[in-house]
C-alpha cells in the first residue's frame, strides 16, 4: 500500500461515526415528514442581479484546508475536487503525494495542473481571474484529458441535473453569487427554473452542502455522482457502489453489482448512495425528502480515460479500457433539496 492509503485507513473505523454525526437524514425523515410535505413549487423565489451571463463554459474555484471544488457553468456543477496534499502550506490535510503524482507531473505538465483550467474565485473583496498550479492535489474525479481528442460531457460532471429526455446538463447557467465559503447558480428554462448554492459546511472537514430549488417540473430529473478517479492499491483498482436504506428498523448499507450497462432501481428510498475507488469515496446524502430510487451506469474507459493512462503509453502500462468508470445518479422530486457530499470516507 502506498502511503496515501495508509492515511486513510486510520479515518476508517471513525467514518461511519461521522457520517452520522453530520448527516442524520433517516431521523429527520421519520420525525418531521410534516415539515418535508410543506414543500412546494409555488414558493416565490427571490429576484437576483446576475453577475455573470454568457454561453461560453466558465470555470469558477471554492478552496479551503481540505479541499479545491471547481465549478462549471455548464449545469451549474463540479468538474473538479482535488484534495491538497499534506504540507507546510496545507498542515490540515491528510493526503500525501505519491509516485503517480510526481510521475504524471514529469510526462504531462497540463494535466498535472490545478485547476486544469483559467477560472475565477473570490480574493479580497472581489472577483479575480486566476490559472492553475503545478502540482500540489490529488483528484477526487476524472478530468478530462488536456490533449486528448475524446470530448467529456457535462453529463459526466458531478452534480448536475440531468434527463433522458432532454438536454438539460448541457445548459449554461448564470453565475449569481460567488463569495469565499459559496457559490451560486441560476438558469430560467421554459419550463423550470433552477437555483443551485453550493457551501462549506461549518465544522465537517471534506464536505460541503448543496441546495437546490426548482420552481416548475421536476419530471425525469436526477442528480449525478461524477465518476470517481482511479486509486491503485497493491497494483489493483477496486471500484464500488454502496447505497444506505433504512429496513426493519435498521440501517442497512449494501455493495451493488457494478453495471454493465446501466441499471435503475425505482422500489426503494436510498439514505444515501456512494461511488468510490476503494479508499476515496463520493456520497450523495439527501437531508429532505427525495424521490424513490436510484441509478448506476458505467462509463467505458476509453470515453472517459484515467489520468493513469498518460504513463507510459508508449507500452500501455495503464491501458484506459482497462479501467472503466461508474457514475450514480438520484431522482429528484421537488423544490428545496439539501444534498451533503462527503469525500474520502470509505463506504461501509
Amino acid at each position: 500500500m502506498d502511503k496515501r492509503t495508509i492515511l486513510l485507513i486510520i479515518l476508517l473505523a471513525a467514518s461511519f461515526y461521522v457520517i452520522q454525526l453530520f448527516f442524520p437524514q433517516r431521523q429527520i425523515r421519520k420525525t418531521y415528514p410534516e415539515k418535508i410535505s410543506q414543500v412546494t413549487h409555488e414558493k416565490p423565489l427571490e429576484k437576483k442581479t446576475f453577475i455573470e451571463k454568457g454561453t461560453k463554459e466558465v470555470f469558477y474555484v471554492l478552496e479551503n484546508d481540505f479541499q479545491q471544488l471547481v465549478f462549471s457553468s455548464k449545469g451549474g456543477s463540479l468538474t473538479e475536487i482535488n484534495l491538497p496534499f499534506k504540507s507546510k502550506k496545507n498542515k490540515y490535510s491528510v493526503v500525501n503525494e505519491i509516485k503517480f503524482d510526481k510521475e504524471l507531473k514529469n510526462v504531462s505538465k497540463p494535466n498535472a495542473t490545478f485547476p486544469l483550467h483559467t477560472y475565477n474565485t473570490y480574493e479580497d473583496g472581489k472577483i479575480i481571474q486566476k490559472k492553475g498550479s503545478l502540482g500540489g492535489y490529488n483528484p477526487l474525479l476524472r478530468r478530462q484529458i488536456i490533449g486528448s481528442e475524446n470530448f467529456i460531457s457535462p453529463k459526466l460532471y458531478a452534480l448536475n441535473i440531468v434527463s433522458e429526455y432532454e438536454d438539460i446538463e448541457n445548459a449554461n447557467y448564470d453565475l449569481v453569487r460567488l463569495e469565499k465559503d459559496v457559490i451560486e447558480f441560476e438558469i430560467t428554462l421554459p419550463d423550470r427554473k433552477i437555483i443551485k448554492t453550493y457551501k462549506f459546511a461549518k465544522d465537517a472537514p471534506y464536505t460541503f452542502d448543496l441546495n437546490i430549488s426548482i420552481q416548475g417540473s421536476t419530471k425525469n430529473l436526477w442528480i449525478t455522482s461524477g465518476v470517481p478517479e482511479v486509486e491503485l492499491t497493491s497494483g489493483r483498482n477496486s471500484p464500488i457502489l454502496k447505497i444506505k436504506t433504512y429496513r426493519k428498523q435498521k440501517n442497512v448499507v449494501d455493495k451493488l453489482s457494478l453495471p454493465k450497462t446501466q441499471n435503475t432501481v425505482s422500489s426503494i428510498y436510498p439514505d444515501w448512495i456512494c461511488n468510490s475507488n476503494g479508499f476515496f469515496g463520493l456520497i450523495i446524502d439527501p437531508l429532505t425528502e427525495i424521490a424513490p430510487g436510484y441509478r448506476s451506469k458505467y462509463i467505458a474507459g476509453q470515453s472517459f480515460p484515467t489520468r493513469l493512462s498518460l504513463i507510459d503509453p508508449q507500452y500501455k502500462l495503464y491501458p484506459a479500457t482497462k479501467y472503466p468508470g461508474y457514475e450514480m445518479f438520484l431522482p429528484l422530486k421537488s423544490n428545496n433539496k439539501k444534498i451533503s457530499f462527503t469525500k474520502n470516507y470509505r463506504c461501509f
